[in-house]
């Protein structure tokens, strides 16, 4: 098993974005940003791979058992509403999404090529409920732009609905279903040569854990680079006030110092939960039975599977991260039982992407890792 961090040092002064894109939360990417809060101390043997004990009983406790059902993909013939977006040669196409028991519900797939040789695909996913494109910002369409001139395929998903992937009912987990056969899809129709790897933003990484930890997506991905995320490691500690406030703030590593709601869900990511459950509001308002529901949805729930033999999981973020993503997704890079990297980037908020030195980060992830 291989765990790294490392940490990123920046120049301020070179950084190519405002002051408020550099610290402050990234639109839906900021839904599970915190409110003001009490920060915590050291913590980096958690983020080398340590984990908290819960954490580590979740990788105690997994069982293999029969790989989920995944559902289908339906190419539509509709345009996308949205268009093809700025990079040169994308082509972008409608898809319903049907996983069983749950709504079937839309998407829009941009498929931009790589030039020269191929090296492989990354699949991008933005963070909030995940209804708009990866490429919103400038920092991250020039590190697509970076990618498709090094060889690689570049694919982005943008939901419908009005939570996204996560439009309810059925819950977090069963929903997580739609992006794992999105995923699939996308790898055995679109994808072609060299490396087939996957990266989000916040809950767009949500969505990435929950593909291999409860959908066995690991079969399929060489490479996985999660930023500013997952979230959705223990729900129930999310939703929760105060319940795991010494594990979690004993997550944060040392190299980071910072204020902010670092172990529970702020407004947004209060929201974006209970549209899971709709008309149900498990997160904001728990009745009996739904912290043990929200566990058993977590990216960490009991059985989950946390070795991932053929693929590496490269954690970015943003050490002006102070909201419950970064300490969720330390918690989830500590219980996983293969190999991973992690790291950590200066001057960069919870949306990575926004700042140079945090693309760069990501670029250099994939590039490194997606081959």
């Amino acid at each position: 098993m291989r765990h790294t961090l490392v940490v990123l040092l920046w120049i301020p002064a070179t950084v190519g974005c405002s002051d408020d894109d550099a610290r402050g939360p990234a639109g839906a990417d900021a839904a599970v940003g915190g409110d003001a809060g009490a920060a915590g101390d050291a913590g980096a043997d958690a983020a080398r791979g340590g984990g908290t004990d819960a954490a580590t009983d979740a990788a105690t406790d997994a069982a293999p058992g029969p790989e989920p059902e995944l559902g289908l993909v339906t190419v539509l013939e509709e345009d996308c509403a949205d268009g093809v977006g700025d990079l040169p040669g994308t082509e972008c196409s409608t898809v319903e999404v049907a996983c069983p028991g749950i709504e079937p519900l839309g998407a829009s797939i941009r498929n931009t090529p790589g030039e020269g040789q191929a090296r492989g695909t990354v699949v991008f996913g933005s963070g909030g409920p995940g209804t708009g494109f990866y490429e919103t910002t400038p920092t991250a369409r020039r590190m697509l732009e970076d990618l498709v001139q090094a060889g690689y395929r570049i694919v982005q998903r943008a939901w419908e609905g009005e939570n996204g992937w996560t439009t309810g009912p059925g819950g977090v987990g069963p929903l997580s279903c739609r992006y794992a056969t999105l995923l699939t899809w996308v790898h055995d129709e679109l994808h072609s040569d060299g490396a087939f790897c996957a990266s989000g933003n916040s809950a767009g990484s949500g969505e990435i854990a929950y593909a291999l930890a409860r959908w066995g997506r690991g079969a399929i991905l060489d490479l996985a680079v999660p930023t500013g995320g997952p979230p959705f490691a223990y729900l129930d500690y999310g939703c929760a006030r105060d319940s795991w406030s010494d594990e979690c703030l004993a997550l944060v590593p040392e190299e980071m110092s910072c204020q902010g709601n670092l172990c529970t869900y702020a407004g947004g990511g209060v929201d974006q939960v209970d549209g899971a459950y709709v008309p149900e509001t498990p997160c904001s308002d728990p009745g009996p039975g739904d912290a043990e529901r929200l566990r058993a949805d977590s990216v960490l729930a009991e059985g989950a599977t946390l070795d991932f033999p053929g693929t590496l999981v490269h954690f970015v973020f943003g050490m002006l991260d102070c909201g419950a993503a970064l300490t969720q997704g330390l918690a989830f890079a500590g219980a996983i039982t293969s190999g991973t990297e992690i790291t950590l980037v200066e001057e960069t908020p919870h949306g990575v992407f926004q700042t140079e030195q945090g693309a760069e980060a990501i670029r250099a992830a994939i590039e490194e890792g997606c081959l």
